[in-house]
């Protein structure tokens, strides 16, 4: 490939290449490969992609939606001198992609930045940040808007007042008596130390220690949050909330997976399924005991899953060990399936066989199941935004390594890696075809080339000289003469490469007919031939003439005319078919045989 890369990280840890070329590339309609992204169409040298999507290197990938910069979830826009700050590049995607970072309208990205999330120091002044998602080296999002982190400096002359209202929650709807809850309140600027500088209040503006403990009897009813930071003033609190419900028990009961939504795994790697009581048991008073339905031995709260089967109608029932005895069973989980052999190992197909410098090539990923996604690596590493079973690459100029990965519900399974290497010219050709053709037949050859690719040209030589007319990679003479017997080769060229040449074949043209050397060669049974061996050709039965390596019928092949003047109207100006004199002859004295 005419690449040049450069190695990128992205947040999940995975390095990416970048390349410099943007898009497959073809001179007609004929080098574009139709795949699910790429059409068959070359508009302005590009192959062209559907609706929505956008050319790269390897093919075409998704348009995506502008991307969105946001906080953390407990931090505003705001943020202390020399603190640092964290912000994340929000889009909908499940694509592997990369990101660039963008500070302060410039237009240049920040250097080395390439993951979702970007982590920067405030220095005495906002900061203005956009980013956008790229696949290669293709935006492919547009610009985010701009988030600001406006800067808060401490005033030299006095407090310096920040306008900023907090927001309160409970991690739990309800508490029981005894235990202990730490209310969360969020919403404050970046370098404010929540464990020291937010402060709680009931309704009569009288601090709260943290953690409460659920009394037995509320005597407060509200709590608020504020911020308190040393040479600054917050204004505003939080609006006051209720305190949770004292509760008992629980009152509903969910199964939670540690893997999401997957639902196929291997044995080795099965979910942990967790019976989660709402609310949770760290706010309860009584433990709970666990049944699940699929296996009475599971009595603990989690489980995880390490049987090859199918686990389908699974539900969890938890019991409140206190006074109620609450019994609650969950809504039956997802089917759940747990196979080393889910999917079977996927292939990678090279074409050409043999790939050449300045060439074209396509990989094709292959597998036995319908999967819902394919990805690439080359080199070890997943080609960003690519998730198309058939990738394509033009300029070749570098071996490389090629993998792919399908997946289906969660579960994946890599291909063998493939080694890609790029010979500096196209593999020489070779010629196959039945080099030994019977008078009046048809001499078919065809040229083989391993590195063939779409437009390559091919020629075709008989005894040193080009045959003009045969520009194709089959070349096909009927009505073959002694005269076309000769030493073939064809020969390839691509582009403004050398031609390669073939070896040659000798083509030799024989006498009509059946070849044989015994009656017992000569079918009886085929009502073309009478069974007998004369001069080394199975003799034609009547109304069959030898032609080629076979015996045709007069009756289809002629018209019913024994006249050589009506005959040679009939060939000529009838059926407008403009035979030559001497086979307008040979058909007359077949037909006075």
């Amino acid at each position: 490939m005419r690449v040049k890369f450069w190695t990128i990280s992205l947040l999940v840890g995975i390095a990416v290449q970048i390349s410099l070329i943007t898009a497959v590339e073809c001179d007609g309609d004929y080098q574009c490969v139709e795949t699910d992204f790429t059409t068959k169409q070359c508009e302005s040298n590009i192959c062209k992609c559907i609706d929505d999507y956008l050319p790269t290197d390897w093919g075409c990938t998704k348009r995506l939606e502008k991307p969105t910069v946001t906080t953390l979830p407990e931090n505003n826009a705001e943020a202390f001198d020399g603190t640092s700050v964290a912000v994340t590049c929000e889009v909908d995607t499940t694509w592997t992609h990369s990101f660039k970072w963008f500070e302060d309208g410039s237009d240049t990205a920040v250097a080395g930045q390439w993951s979702k999330d970007y982590t920067f120091t405030m220095d005495k002044a906002d900061k203005k940040l956009q980013c956008s998602v790229f696949a290669d080296d293709i935006e492919v999002s547009g610009k985010s808007d701009q988030l600001t982190i406006k800067l808060l400096s401490a005033s030299p002359a006095g407090t310096t007042s920040i306008n900023v209202k907090p927001k309160i929650s409970w991690p739990s709807k309800g508490v029981a008596q005894g235990k202990e809850i730490k209310p969360i309140c969020s919403g404050y600027p970046y370098g404010l130390d929540p464990d020291t500088e937010i402060k709680f209040f009931n309704e009569a503006d009288v601090e709260v220690t943290l953690p409460i403990r659920q009394p037995a009897v509320m005597t407060s009813k509200k709590l608020k949050c504020k911020f308190e930071k040393i040479g600054f003033d917050f204004p505003q609190e939080s609006d006051p909330i209720d305190y949770p419900n004292t509760i008992n028990t629980f009152d509903s009961v969910t199964i939670i997976s540690n893997k999401g939504t997957q639902t196929a795994f291997e044995q080795s790697d099965g979910p942990t399924l967790t019976c989660q009581t709402s609310p949770d048991q760290e706010f309860l008073t009584d433990a709970a005991t666990y049944t699940w339905s699929l296996d009475s031995t599971e009595t603990a709260s989690s489980w995880t899953l390490d049987e090859e089967k199918v686990y389908k109608g699974l539900t969890c029932t938890a019991k409140d060990s206190g006074t109620l005895a609450t019994e609650i069973t969950s809504e039956a989980f997802k089917t759940l399936t747990i196979d080393d052999d889910y999917l079977a190992v996927p292939s990678v197909t090279v074409s050409p066989e043999v790939p050449f410098k300045e060439g074209h090539m396509t990989l094709t990923c292959t597998s036995k199941e319908e999967v819902d996604e394919v990805l690439w690596k080359i080199d070890g590493v997943f080609i960003p935004g690519q998730k198309d079973k058939i990738i394509q690459y033009t300029k070749l100029d570098a071996n490389f390594k090629a993998t792919c990965s399908v997946g289906k519900d969660g579960f994946t399974r890599d291909s063998r890696e493939v080694d890609i290497n790029i010979a500096d010219d196209p593999a020489k050709p070779s010629v196959s075809g039945e080099t030994t053709v019977g008078k009046w037949g048809t001499l078919e050859l065809t040229c083989n080339s391993t590195s063939e690719v779409p437009g390559m040209k091919y020629a075709w030589v008989r005894d040193g000289k080009t045959i003009s007319e045969a520009t194709k990679k089959m070349y096909i003479k009927e009505e073959v003469e002694k005269t076309n017997a000769g030493k073939y080769k064809c020969t390839t060229t691509y582009g403004a490469l050398a031609a390669q040449e073939s070896d040659e074949v000798e083509v030799k043209i024989s006498d009509p007919g059946i070849p044989c050397t015994t009656n017992a060669q000569c079918n009886a049974a085929d009502k073309s031939l009478t069974g007998a061996c004369e001069e080394g050709r199975c003799v034609c039965a009547n109304d069959y003439y030898a032609r080629g390596d076979k015996c045709e019928s007069k009756l289809n092949c002629l018209p019913f005319s024994k006249d050589y003047h009506s005959l040679k109207s009939y060939a000529t100006d009838e059926n407008d078919l403009f035979l030559e004199e001497k086979q307008i002859r040979l058909w007359y004295e077949l037909l006075l045989e």
